[in-house]
């Protein structure tokens, strides 16, 4: 197999500016794997726990007083936040667990983690009622997950 091309349009032109943006490109995704390969595990579990505590904030708190005016807003905090727990809790993954993803521990936290970030969106369409308890069971399944491990 050959080299795959992320860059034909640059590689084409051959310009200056076309070449120097190849070069940022790597240097930077080559500084990106240099920290990632060197981040302590402990940065990503402060992450991705402020991430969870925070997302569950902004929900109950959209769930209390879904306001129409702040809904793009609040879409944007919750959207950011989930991402963080999920780049984070993969960074977990990585540096604790091998890459295993295939464990039933995993699998039901990541469909917790989905659950939790639609919720914010369904606190407009749905119940008070329904969001409050569908968060407090989907984090309290999460950590149990977590802490016990069961399969």
């Amino acid at each position: 197999m050959g080299r795959v091309n992320f860059f034909p349009a640059a590689r084409e032109n051959r310009g200056i500016a076309s070449e120097s943006i190849l070069r940022l490109t790597f240097a930077l995704s080559s500084l990106g794997r240099f920290y990632a390969d060197h981040m302590d595990p402990r940065i990503y579990y402060f992450l991705h726990v402020f991430s969870i505590i925070l997302l569950t904030g902004f929900t109950f708190a959209i769930a209390a007083s879904p306001q129409k005016g702040k809904k793009k807003f609040m879409a944007i905090i919750t959207g950011i936040l989930s991402l963080v727990a999920l780049v984070a809790g993969a960074g977990l993954m990585s540096k604790m667990h091998n890459n295993n993803w295939g464990q039933g521990w995993v699998i039901i936290k990541i469909l917790a983690w989905l659950f939790v970030s639609g919720l914010g969106g369904m606190a407009y369409k749905k119940s008070k009622s329904f969001v409050q308890t569908g968060l407090i069971v989907a984090v309290g399944v999460a950590v149990y997950m977590v802490y016990f491990r069961p399969f």
